[in-house]
C-alpha cells in the first residue's frame, strides 16, 4: 500500500516526543556510553546484551503504532534505525566469538584453574569454588568470569560472591584480551562498537535536529510539562 506523505500536526508531534523521539535519544545516549566505556552488558546465558538493544527493543510494545507511523513518515530515520539493528546483530556475534575465544584459550584455562586452585582459595578464606560460582554449573564457571573480562568490569560489590575471585584477580584476567590468540578477536569486538557509535552519534544529532525542528514548528517543548507534574 502506498502512503502519501504528510506532515504530523501537533497531537502527533506530541505523541513522537513522548513515545519515540525522548526515548531514543535517552537510551541511544545511554548506550554510546556503555560501548565508549567497553560495558557491553553481555550475558553469558542468553548470549545476549542486557541494555544493547536493538531500536523496537527500547520502545514500549503499547506504542508500536507510533513508531511505524514515525519511521514511514521520516525515511533517514527509518534507514538509520535498520543500520543500527544491524550493527548491533554484528557486535553480538562478534563478542559471542570472543566469548568462545576467551574460554578455548590455553592462557586462560591455566589462569582460572590457578586461581580456583584450593590453594588459591585458601589464600583467600575459602574452602570450595562453590563459595564463588555459587548454584552455577561447574561447566559454566570459566564463561562467568569470562562474562566479567568481555564486559570490562570494575570491581564487583561485595554482595556478588565472584567478588571475593574477581577483584583480587581483576587487572591480570583483563591482560588476558591482548593475550596472543585472542586479541584478534578482541580487536573486532571494538571494530563493530565503534561502528555502533558512529551510527549513534548520527542517530542522536538526526533524533535531536528533528526534536528541535518540530517543536518550534508547532509550539511544543521537548517535555510534556503535564506528565512531569504527574510524577512529581
Amino acid at each position: 500500500m502506498v502512503v502519501a506523505k504528510r506532515s504530523p500536526g501537533p497531537r502527533i508531534v506530541r505523541a513522537w516526543f513522548d513515545t519515540i523521539i525522548n526515548p531514543l535519544i535517552d537510551v541511544l545516549d545511554f548506550e554510546t556510553r556503555l560501548l565508549q566505556q567497553r560495558n557491553f552488558t553481555w550475558r553469558f546465558q542468553a548470549a545476549a546484551f542486557e541494555s544493547i538493544r536493538k531500536v523496537g527493543a527500547h520502545i514500549d510494545p503499547l506504542v508500536f503504532p507510533n513508531l511505524k507511523q514515525f519511521t514511514l513518515l521520516n525515511d533517514d530515520l527509518d534507514a538509520g534505525f535498520r543500520v543500527h539493528d544491524d550493527r548491533v546483530e554484528s557486535l553480538r556475534v562478534a563478542v559471542a566469538e570472543l566469548e568462545t575465544t576467551i574460554v578455548a584459550s590455553p592462557v586462560y584455562l591455566q589462569k582460572f584453574d590457578s586461581i580456583t586452585s584450593p590453594e588459591s582459595l585458601e589464600a583467600k578464606g575459602l574452602t570450595s569454588p562453590t563459595q564463588v560460582f555459587g548454584a552455577y554449573p561447574k561447566p559454566v564457571w570459566p564463561r562467568l568470569l569470562a562474562q566479567y573480562i568481555i564486559n570490562s568490569s570494575g570491581d564487583l560489590q561485595d554482595h556478588y560472591t565472584t567478588a571475593k575471585l574477581w577483584n583480587v584477580h581483576r587487572p591480570e584476567l583483563l591482560a588476558l584480551l591482548h593475550t596472543e590468540g585472542v586479541l584478534g578477536s578482541y580487536g573486532r569486538v571494538l571494530d563493530h562498537a565503534e561502528a555502533l557509535i558512529e551510527q549513534n552519534v548520527f542517530l542522536l544529532g538526526r533524533l535531536g535536529d528533528l526534536r528541535l525542528e518540530l517543536s518550534l514548528r508547532f509550539d511544543q517543548p521537548f517535555v510534556n510539562l503535564s506528565d512531569l507534574r504527574l510524577t512529581a
